[in-house]
């Protein structure tokens, strides 16, 4: 899927308006409500399908930036690149685990806890649902 819409457009367009768009679904996952479970799975799998098309186009894109790096300079730094790549995505990760915790702490989660409140189960969805849309306006507030 990710070919021929690049083959369409260029590539930096479709990754930011596919980008938006998982943005704006996770946003409104946040107001399903909780008893309407197909519709929930239904909103998994386009953010799934969604998330599979961006990464095959940033990693072309990372490539992409290696030969255009080389035709400028006539040095060639895949390694640099990729290996530069892969230590902020791994930072991200680290990030995004300290994040969820710091919003669990926030929310009063007690894994041990039988039953949820309703403020318990509300601070979970938005960081299911949320948290990655406030991430992505962040980006794009710079």
């Amino acid at each position: 899927m990710a070919k021929p819409l690049t083959d369409w457009k260029c590539k930096v367009t479709i990754f930011w308006w596919t980008n938006a768009l998982l943005a704006v679904i996770s946003l409104a996952m946040f107001f399903v409500p909780m008893q309407a479970s197909i519709t929930m799975f239904v909103f998994i799998f386009v953010i799934g399908v969604l998330h599979q098309l961006v990464t095959p186009i940033q990693w072309v894109m990372m490539s992409d930036t290696v030969d255009y790096g080389e035709w400028c300079n006539g040095k060639r730094l895949t390694g640099i690149s990729f290996a530069g790549t892969l230590f902020v995505l791994k930072l991200g990760l680290v990030f995004g685990g300290a994040l969820i915790g710091w919003m669990l702490a926030y929310g009063g989660y007690d894994a041990a806890e039988k039953r949820r409140t309703a403020p318990r189960l509300a601070s979970l969805c938005a960081i299911h649902d949320c948290s990655g849309d406030l991430l992505f306006a962040e980006r794009d507030y710079r």
